[in-house]
C-alpha cells in the first residue's frame, strides 16, 4: 500500500547569547546572588545545582572541584555558550567563588527566558488507490473472500494416533 508522508514543521525562536551573561566578577550585578554566597557558601550551591535541575546535595561532594567543572560545562551546553572545559576548570580553580556566582546568575538569566524549540511532526496518510479495471472501489485486488485453507479440528482420543509414530 502506499503512503503519502506529511511533515510539519513549527519553529519557535528567541534570541540567546553565545557568551555569559555577566562576567566572571560582576558579583555587583545581582547583590542577592552576591550576599547569599557570602554569607552561607555550602547552601548557596546547593540552591544553584537545584535551581538547574541536578541534586541538591552533588555539591557537598566537590571536594576535588570535579562537580563544578561538570556544572559549568553542562550550563555551558544547555545554553549554547561558547568555551571548554580546559577554561571552565582553571577558572574554578582559580575563582571558586565567583565561578558559582557567575552559574547561578546565568540559570537565573536564562530560566526566564523562552527557550528555542522545534518541533516537527510526521503523519502517514494511505494514498488513495487509482480504480482498477475489474475489481470494485470498495475492494482491493489483493483482497481474499476467505482463507487459502480452513484448519481442521484435531480430533484427539477417537482411536487415531495423538503423536506422530503413535499407533
Amino acid at each position: 500500500m502506499a503512503y503519502q508522508q506529511q511533515v510539519t514543521t513549527v519553529t519557535t525562536s528567541s534570541t540567546r547569547s553565545s557568551t555569559w551573561g555577566s562576567g566572571i566578577c560582576d558579583c555587583c550585578a545581582d547583590m542577592n546572588t552576591c550576599c547569599c554566597a557570602y554569607w552561607c557558601f555550602p547552601c548557596f550551591q546547593c540552591q544553584t545545582a537545584s535551581q538547574f535541575g541536578w541534586c541538591c546535595c552533588l555539591p557537598m561532594m566537590d571536594c576535588c572541584m570535579i562537580v563544578s567543572c561538570c556544572l559549568r560545562k553542562s550550563i555551558r551546553e544547555r545554553y549554547g555558550i561558547e568555551g571548554d572545559g580546559c577554561d571552565d576548570c582553571v577558572k574554578v580553580v582559580c575563582c571558586y567563588p565567583c565561578t558559582w556566582c557567575q552559574m547561578s546568575r546565568e540559570i537565573k538569566q536564562r530560566s526566564n527566558q523562552p527557550q528555542q524549540a522545534t518541533v516537527i511532526t510526521q503523519q502517514f496518510l494511505p494514498a488513495p488507490m487509482p480504480a482498477q479495471a475489474g475489481y470494485p472501489p470498495a475492494q482491493a485486488p489483493y483482497a481474499q473472500t476467505q482463507p487459502p485453507y480452513a484448519p481442521s479440528q484435531p480430533s484427539y482420543g477417537q482411536g487415531q494416533a495423538q503423536y506422530p509414530g503413535q499407533y
